[in-house]
């Protein structure tokens, strides 16, 4: 999979393509095919903007960095210190949404878990008159967010991934190109159903990633029995239209049988 990155002052684009470690290695050993397997995957690149001995030159001079998913067990310690961000995730960057649940991790741990009056406490002194060290957030405060965000985090990271194997095959494939147009069609038309795409959901509502999940999949099992009920009708009409025209056919048969056997009796006679 190709994508651009971004445009350069001169008008020319910064692109990176992305595909499995096994298959990077191999050009690796043996650039000389890598041209080629460039040209078959990438359409209308080589030669109308790019020689097939420059495409070779980039591939062996830039770096090649590992796309890793990361998931943490635990968002922090105690409650001492509290993960937030690329400290507890990492994901691929497939649905550009790396930044954003970092931010998100932030907004749902101050707004919704971090008593803010925790902070504000007064100064208090120990035996030997130094300050103590006030709290940083009320007890169990750090192990209640992470039982509620880490199904999110994790659900996430998930979809990052999957999404890469969308944009690799999904947009090729005929049933996913289908589904999509339901997705669409039924948001469009019957908002009231709260259809959309998972995409969309994720990139445009503001919904927890773990009620996305279960949205999504209560959407697929739908679109699944209207496409097996869709099938079994269309084969009962088929059943039912060869079961109506069976008289007719039989009786077409009959006369063909007819008369091909009268037409053997009188070349016989």
């Amino acid at each position: 999979m190709i994508w651009t990155i971004d445009k350069v002052q001169d008008g020319s684009f910064r692109a990176g393509m992305v595909c499995d470690t096994e298959k990077l290695r191999h050009f690796e050993a043996h650039p000389e095919a890598f041209s080629e397997f460039f040209v078959k995957e990438f359409a209308r690149i080589v030669p109308e903007l790019l020689s097939a001995g420059e495409v070779t030159r980039q591939f062996l001079a830039h770096q090649k960095i590992p796309l890793k998913s990361i998931k943490c067990g635990k968002l922090g310690y105690k409650d001492n210190a509290v993960l937030l961000g690329d400290s507890c995730h990492t994901m691929t960057p497939f649905h550009a949404m790396g930044m954003i649940t970092g931010l998100e991790d932030v907004r749902v741990f101050f707004e919704e878990f971090r008593d803010p009056g925790v902070s504000a406490l007064p100064e208090a002194m120990d035996s030997n008159g130094f300050a103590k060290e006030k709290p940083f957030c009320a007890p169990g405060t750090v192990q209640a967010y992470t039982e509620f965000r880490l199904p999110d985090i994790h659900t996430m990271v998930d979809f990052a991934s999957e999404h890469y194997h969308e944009l690799r095959i999904g947009v090729r494939s005929r049933i996913t190109r289908i589904m999509n147009m339901i997705d669409r069609f039924l948001g469009g038309w019957l908002p009231a159903l709260g259809w959309t795409t998972l995409y969309a959901r994720i990139q445009f509502q503001h919904e927890r990633f773990s009620v996305v999940k279960a949205k999504e999949q209560r959407q697929r099992k739908i679109l699944g029995i209207i496409v097996a009920s869709g099938a079994m009708l269309g084969a009962s009409i088929v059943a039912a239209g060869i079961v109506s025209l069976q008289p007719r056919i039989t009786s077409m048969l009959s006369v063909s049988t007819a008369s091909h056997l009268s037409q053997m009796f009188s070349l016989s006679a």
